[in-house]
């Protein structure tokens, strides 16, 4: 028989009370139903199909379920509590559908006294401690305990430890639900004094230490490092996480706070937390960047501390380019050094994470390129840097990219003078610039050099690549000034921007820093250059 649109049931026990329905959760005035407020009862299902229970609301209470049975015969409907309980006693209810049956729910004037046992009491499951304590500081929400409890019986519950030294740990509420739960005691009060502490939470818990610092200053330690510890495992290019650690030990004669990192082969460890005074107290590093080479590297903690740690080369990876969603981003200009702004983004398919490498073909003097670690099998997207300086002539320059040819095109603009407003007479040399002379430059293995002199003074810039400029707009490498008169005065420009043009040369916004080089030429200069050389 197929399921209809609406089930047909009876409970057990209509049309009288209810055959031993199962009432759950807590029931006492002014505690709002949630969802541990509930009743199981046993129905018989005649018909398949939906269903949806409420029954009359008394005391601010009433309670609803609904659903589709899927068979028919004996099945089990749990409905829930709503509203909030406004008196003590008994209140019978009833459902308003048709073979129905009524019972009773007692609510109580307060909730009951919760039933619990500490986690592996008598040897109880140690406490998580939170926060750092130092003498004269006001503990907060940071200074906490958290204990674990096996609940047997719902209601209220408070517990609290020993005030010590000024201070103590504490919590109430209500147990919603039995089995195991994690409560959070909150620390109250101020330590008066430095020193180790026992606490015992009340109920039957057992005994723990809190270290107190000497107002929350520096403490005072050595380092042991004679038998560090290692944990995890190291494939370069795969970030660190908190598996990955470097236990030693510390002797401590001062207790207080401390901070201990470490640095070698693109990782770093660390750990600030605070110390009690003794000797042999463990201290453990978590590492976080990524191995940046294989092979076996140094980690230098301060104190004479030096922990070996062996990174392995990471298998090639398996993926393929979807070729799909690639993005540019970015301008390309004429002339202009590509910078980490200009990009490109790939979709690949990681089926076996490792090494990988993806290159673009070079055009225009662009490449886009990445090198790095999958750390997974996924879809994922990959940005390739661009790197080069775009030549020729303006337009659409086409690239593709990795063994499955997946393209993406890149519009090269011409390039304009960036010097808006520029200030002649600033620093003039007079005469002709001609940007395909020979004799104004030279490679000089690390840029190509053109100089100019005019009079007593002469100019050097330093362009990119080894080859004279074509025009456009270039990063300042180095920009020197020199006068040849008496004062001998040199300048060097550390940052800017400099235009080739046709047959100009323009540089705005070149920070200038110069000194004199004989006694009594005029002191360090610091200025703001722009020009235009014609």
């Amino acid at each position: 028989m197929e399921a209809g649109p609406f089930s047909a049931f009876s409970f057990n026990g209509a049309p009288g009370t209810c055959a031993t329905p199962v009432i759950a959760g807590i029931y006492s005035i002014g505690r709002p139903m949630d969802n541990t407020n509930s009743l199981t009862f046993t129905i018989n299902v005649t018909v398949k199909g939906k269903y949806y229970v409420k029954t009359n609301s008394l005391n601010g209470v009433y309670f609803e379920g609904g659903g589709i049975f899927a068979t028919t015969g004996p099945q089990t409907m749990i409905l829930n509590g709503k509203g909030i309980p406004l008196k003590a006693g008994n209140f019978s209810y009833g459902m308003l559908s048709n073979n129905s049956c009524s019972f009773t729910v007692s609510f109580l004037t307060s909730a009951p006294a919760a039933v619990f046992t500490y986690a592996g009491a008598p040897a109880c499951t140690a406490p998580v401690i939170g926060g750092t304590y130092g003498s004269g500081v006001a503990l907060n929400s940071a200074n906490y305990i958290d204990v674990s409890l096996n609940v047997t019986s719902l209601g209220t519950y408070s517990i609290s430890t020993n005030n010590t030294n000024g201070f103590f740990f504490s919590a109430s509420g209500i147990f919603s639900a039995t089995g195991t739960q994690i409560i959070r005691l909150v620390g109250n009060g101020t330590p008066s004094s430095s020193g180790t502490f026992a606490f015992t939470a009340s109920g039957g818990g057992c005994p723990f230490n809190i270290n107190v610092t000497n107002g929350g200053g520096t403490s005072v330690y050595t380092v042991d490092c004679s038998s560090p510890v290692v944990s995890g495992t190291y494939t370069v290019g795969v970030p660190l996480g908190a598996g990955n650690t470097i236990t030693i030990k510390a002797n401590v004669t001062v207790a207080g706070t401390y901070t201990l990192s470490g640095s070698g082969n693109g990782m770093t460890f660390s750990s600030t937390s605070t110390f009690a005074v003794g000797a042999g107290q463990t201290v453990v590093l978590t590492g976080s960047g990524s191995p940046a080479a294989a092979g076996t590297n140094n980690i230098n903690i301060p104190g004479s501390c030096s922990v070996p740690i062996t990174a392995v080369a990471p298998p090639p990876a398996v993926y393929t380019l979807t070729c799909n969603g690639t993005m540019v981003y970015g301008t390309y200009v004429i002339g202009n050094i590509l910078t980490a702004s200009n990009k490109v983004d790939v979709e690949v398919n990681v089926t076996t994470a490792g090494l990988y490498t993806i290159t673009s073909t070079t055009v225009n003097g662009m490449t886009f390129s990445k090198t790095g670690v999958f750390t997974s099998a996924t879809i994922q997207n990959v940005t390739l840097t661009g790197s080069g300086t775009p030549t020729g002539t303006a337009g659409i320059s086409n690239f593709t990219v990795g063994t499955a040819a997946c393209p993406f095109d890149v519009t090269v603009t011409a390039p304009t003078s960036p010097c808006a407003g520029l200030t002649t007479n600033k620093f003039t040399i007079a005469g002709q610039y001609s940007i395909t002379g020979t004799p104004i430059g030279f490679d000089i293995g690390t840029g190509y050099q053109i100089s100019i002199q005019q009079g007593f003074i002469s100019m050097e810039m330093l362009f990119p690549g080894s080859t004279a400029p074509t025009p456009g707009t270039y990063s300042v490498g180095t920009v020197k000034i020199h006068s040849l008169a008496a004062d001998f005065r040199d300048w060097n420009g550390i940052s800017g921007t400099i235009y080739v043009g046709t047959n100009t040369i323009e540089f705005c916004n070149v920070n200038i820093r110069g000194t004199t080089v004989v006694p009594g030429g005029g002191g360090p200069i610091n200025s703001t250059c722009e020009a235009k050389l014609q």
